[in-house]
């Protein structure tokens, strides 16, 4: 049924696509969903050729039985150019006052990538979700919109999977450190990470760098232990520690230990930035023969 509404929405929670009317046909949809995806992420190093792209199909109008993004082969930037600073600040996001809202239904929404590349590090990720509730919102300017409808948000099931190994991870990190590091002048000489699964949803995370400044070199060592909830889906920080054995960098520690003691012991609620009405459910972090699996559920 649709209804007249007095509010407003805007790209921060809504995807515009294009002039109303809804579109009519799969071909039609399909490409109003995939021009979503070339607007909002930068464009493949082989252009957006290069990946499948997106697949939908309506059910019963204006209902959409499946929706399918493949960004398999998608690959930006190199390992040895990272991505730059913005040089110009970001655009505030379009607002428009609704004129109409039609409530709507994707029955299945699905993403791959096997993989995707971004600055050298390859990621695994698949993501499957069913009853997705929609609105179709037309403004006042005759602009269609779509959004997911917050007020039957708990009507969504999801899993995800991620999955990237640590090796590149670390180079990934690496490369963007090198870059932040420069800014101030100095060289990251030496990085090593480590990740580590153990029982009981634990993590551990350790790193050690060595980092120069003309002809001024040290060494820092960190180290993290996090303990996952899959009862109440929180994340809790046991131990955080940084270290040096150079008196100059241990020094300069002791301005951060207020920081790092507030870190520890800190519990951080998984679901507490989620949108309303979607909760994760489910959580695990393993370490898998080099690879650093994440899976998960919502709803």
């Amino acid at each position: 049924m649709e209804t007249t509404r007095l509010t407003h929405v805007d790209e921060s929670d809504a995807a515009p696509l294009g002039a109303a009317p809804l579109p009519r046909t799969d071909a039609e949809l399909s490409e109003r969903l995939w021009e979503i995806v070339t607007g909002s992420l930068e464009e493949p190093r082989d252009g957006w050729a290069s990946v499948p792209g997106v697949t939908a199909l309506f059910g019963a109008h204006p209902g959409i039985a499946s929706a399918a993004l493949d960004l398999t082969g998608f690959t930006v930037g190199t390992p040895a150019t990272p991505p730059a600073d913005p040089v110009t600040p970001p655009v505030p996001p379009r607002n428009a006052e609704i004129a109409t809202s039609t409530p709507a239904q994707i029955d299945r929404l699905s993403f791959i990538a096997a993989p995707l590349e971004v600055w050298g590090v390859r990621v695994h990720a698949t993501f499957d979700a069913e009853d997705i509730p929609v609105e179709w919102i037309t403004d006042t300017a005759g602009e269609l919109w779509l959004r997911v409808d917050e007020t039957r948000a708990d009507q969504l099931r999801a899993r995800f999977r991620v999955r990237v190994a640590v090796d590149a991870a670390r180079e990934g990190l690496r490369t963007v450190l090198t870059q932040a590091l420069a800014a101030e002048r100095l060289t990251l000489s030496d990085f090593d990470m480590d990740v580590r699964a153990k029982r009981r949803g634990v993590v551990e995370a350790s790193g050690q760098a060595r980092l120069r400044r003309g002809i001024l070199s040290a060494k820092a060592r960190a180290r993290a232990v996090v303990r996952l909830d899959p009862r109440r889906m929180t994340a809790t920080v046991e131990r955080v520690s940084v270290r040096s054995a150079n008196p100059f960098v241990a020094l300069a520690l002791l301005a951060a230990r207020s920081h790092i003691r507030a870190a520890q012991g800190q519990v951080i609620d998984l679901n507490a930035s989620m949108p309303a009405g979607v909760r994760l459910s489910a959580l695990t972090v393993d370490v898998e023969q080099g690879v650093l699996v994440v899976e998960g559920r919502l709803g």
